[in-house]
């Protein structure tokens, strides 16, 4: 009897393991229907044959584990994800010598390409009555979730067997998975939601205050693999991981799920495997309405996939409390957890919810508000400050007395909302003449760049603090213009904030699943075929080393999210004849998107800044020389395009 153990593994992150045998081709995963891959060919093992196939007069089984003479010991259909090692055992039934060439290859497995070869080159020879196993070793933390093809060649016949890995705890869903109806985000900031406790990183800029803010990771304006808000990062080897979230006022609130978003900030040259190693793996949710260190009972597990996006767990009716914990259990090896963003969204928010009587600010980049267009401002103090989802102390400057100077927003996902009024507060912690005397507010329904009337002119007054205009309309865009200050050479602004308004059948911009079609796109039916026909963005591709191919006469379809991400797009190669590339650059409702030429050093060549056209679409000449490589895209925090 000769055997051969597989020889290795090809995989980014460790060894697969822990199979379920299929029982049947459709299954259901907390509550979603999911369709496996269809292999020709293929056998699914079920409850007729149990944990045993036959090929060519040898009998397979798996097992948990074997005896010293190679039988079976718990032959089972179901492996967990924290068994160390899959055992095959195999007996030849026949009159003659089998041998058998096993291999596995992934079909649909967390982080590696479909197909790919994950044990190859095993085998084992066998004389008639003779046994022998293989074993499938997975890596000490247990085994990668997702389904597998195996391949079994014996005496010229070949067997497929599709298996699946079972993760430990039920995994939690992507976006898209779930028809949870919308609610609002208690957790945020904006909406009263505090971090009571935490187990933090003594770094400011990895925070657990950035949990709740609405922002997924904001870059430095001074270096690009910097952050100034990254998300949030426990302390090293910190054996109790956890966070705990309050609501409005401390309310007692019905919730549906938890949303966890762990694209965190990480800088370009630093490896994929690398950064998912700071996700958790296994959390726990849990819920109290006594205290924050008391009460708690566990409502949900999960098993986050490795990857960088938003994921959710579904918490079971019931479940309620004024507090909410967020454990970790383990991660994917790094030292440490790292999340960006952790949402709680309310169940039944549209009949009843805890920020009911909450002013909501529609500008805050926490609700989804964009700062889309505005004149100018001193080195330091950008516009951007003015819809902080905290209060820094920092404010927005002019460059210098330049007016009128003029704050174009929008809502989230350009909604129509009515507006109840609009707000300013002017920072004691700016000379008085700096503050404005005059302000102007003007209401677009259809565009950012046109279409605005103006409501009124209003009288600012002389002192610090907040002061409300009336507005009491719909609009999807709000102008701010400030008509003149106090007679200093420049303006100072410490905060503009939108509020919304309530009506009998009105629908909150926040509870809203899709964005309204803008009047202003009559052939919106047209741009969606042209997505279908076009080619889709993949990402990641933050830096050059994993830009997106960019295709000639063809369109390609992409999105910077989180705001502030850049993506790289790689160029067709061209000859030393060619002169020039052109691109037709399209925005919606309008562009706000900078891009750049770069070279193979990642040297700007050329440059557009949305600013310079103020358009939803753009079709822009570059000259080329032959050392031209990438293009660069990318999207500030707040959406802002300096006019």
């Amino acid at each position: 009897m000769i055997a051969k153990r597989f020889a290795h593994c090809q995989r980014p992150y460790a060894c697969p393991g822990s199979i379920r045998i299929l029982l049947l081709a459709i299954f259901g995963l907390l509550g979603v229907t999911v369709a496996l891959p269809s292999i020709e060919g293929a056998t699914h093992i079920g409850a007729d044959t149990g944990p045993h196939i036959q090929v060519a007069g040898l009998e397979v089984t798996f097992a948990r584990s074997v005896s010293a003479d190679h039988r079976a010991i718990e032959a089972t259909e179901v492996f967990s994800e924290t068994d160390r090692t899959i055992f095959m055992a195999f007996l030849n039934d026949g009159p003659q010598w089998v041998r058998a060439d096993v291999a596995v290859y992934a079909v649909d497995v967390e982080g590696v390409r479909a197909n790919a070869p994950y044990w190859t080159g095993a085998w084992v020879r066998l004389p008639p009555g003779g046994r022998h196993s293989l074993s499938l070793d997975g890596p000490e933390d247990g085994h990668v979730p997702g389904t597998y093809r195996v391949e079994i060649n014996a005496g010229g016949i070949r067997q497929t067997v599709l298996i699946e890995v079972e993760p430990k705890y039920p995994f939690a869903l992507r976006e898209g998975e779930t028809e949870l109806e919308a609610g609002y985000n208690i957790a945020l900031h904006a909406l009263g939601g505090r971090i009571e406790k935490a187990s933090q990183w003594d770094n400011e800029d990895w925070s657990a205050r950035h949990l709740n803010d609405g922002l997924t990771w904001v870059r430095s304006s001074d270096d690009p693999d910097r952050c100034v808000n990254c998300g949030w990062s426990s302390r090293e080897h910190d054996p109790h991981t956890s966070v705990v979230f309050s609501f409005h006022e401390q309310r007692e609130a019905e919730i549906a799920a938890v949303v966890i978003d762990t694209r965190i900030f990480w800088e370009r040259n630093r490896r994929y495997g690398e950064q998912t190693a700071w996700r958790p793996k296994h959390v726990a949710v849990y819920t109290s309405s006594e205290s924050t260190t008391s009460g708690f009972e566990r409502m949900a597990t999960a098993r986050l996939r490795r990857e960088l996006q938003r994921q959710v767990i579904p918490l079971p009716e019931g479940a309620r409390g004024r507090f909410l914990k967020l454990e970790a259990l383990e991660n994917f090896g790094a030292r440490a957890v790292a999340i960006a963003e952790v949402g709680v969204i309310e169940r039944n928010s549209r009949t009843r919810s805890v920020v009911e009587d909450a002013e909501i600010d529609l500008a805050n980049v926490a609700s989804g508000g964009a700062l889309v267009r505005y004149t100018g401002y001193a080195d330091g103090q950008s516009a951007v400050n003015l819809f902080d989802t905290e209060d820094r102390g920092t404010n927005w400057l002019s460059y210098n007395r330049y007016f009128p100077q003029d704050f174009t927003i929008a809502f989230k996902g350009d909604h129509l909302a009515l507006v109840d009024q609009v707000r300013l507060t002017l920072s004691p912690e700016e000379p008085v003449g700096t503050w404005p005397s005059e302000v102007a507010i003007a209401l677009s329904q259809s565009s950012p760049l046109d279409g605005f009337v103006e409501i009124g002119r209003f009288p600012v007054e002389k002192r610090p603090g907040s002061q409300a205009f009336a507005v009491g309309q719909e609009a999807r865009f709000v102008k701010v213009r400030l008509l003149d200050n106090h007679g200093a050479d420049r303006t100072s602004l410490g905060e503009i904030a939108v509020i919304e308004g309530r009506r009998d059948g009105y629908m909150p911009v926040l509870l809203r699943d899709a964005p309204t079609q803008l009047t202003n796109q009559p052939d919106q039916k047209k741009e969606e075929k042209a997505e279908e026909d076009g080619v889709a963005e993949v990402e990641p591709n933050d830096e050059a080393a994993s830009a997106n191919e960019l295709p000639l006469n063809s369109t390609l379809h992409g999105k910077i999210d989180p705001l502030g991400e850049v993506d790289f797009f790689k160029l067709p190669a061209f000859g030393p004849e060619a002169s020039a590339l052109t691109l037709t650059y399209s925005g919606r409702p309008n562009i706000r998107h900078s891009l750049s030429l770069l070279d193979g050093n990642d040297s700007v060549i050329s440059h557009f800044d949305p600013g310079d056209l103020p358009a939803s679409d753009a079709r822009l000449t570059f000259a080329l020389s032959g050392d031209e490589k990438y293009l660069k895209l990318t999207e500030p925090a707040a959406s802002v395009v300096v006019i």
